[in-house]
């Protein structure tokens, strides 16, 4: 069954890293309904579909940023 898991669904912290967030960042957004990817409550953890990781992901505004090089 881990294997399952592990094969289809990144844990939290995979995500908080991937997204470079602290935990208590996306739990903040979880709870605020906002910016946060599709996940399902197993028990106490929370599991985020790789699949609908990335289709959430790649519907994200790109963001294009030139610092100043001086």
């Amino acid at each position: 069954m881990e294997n399952l898991i592990a094969a289809e669904y990144f844990t939290e912290q995979e995500v908080c890293k991937i997204m470079r967030l602290k935990q208590s960042t996306l739990a903040g957004r979880i709870s605020r309904g906002t910016e946060h990817p599709p996940y399902v409550e197993i028990g106490r953890e929370r599991y985020y579909p790789k699949k609908m990781f990335f289709e959430w992901a790649q519907k994200r505004p790109v963001i294009w940023s030139v610092k100043d090089a001086s």
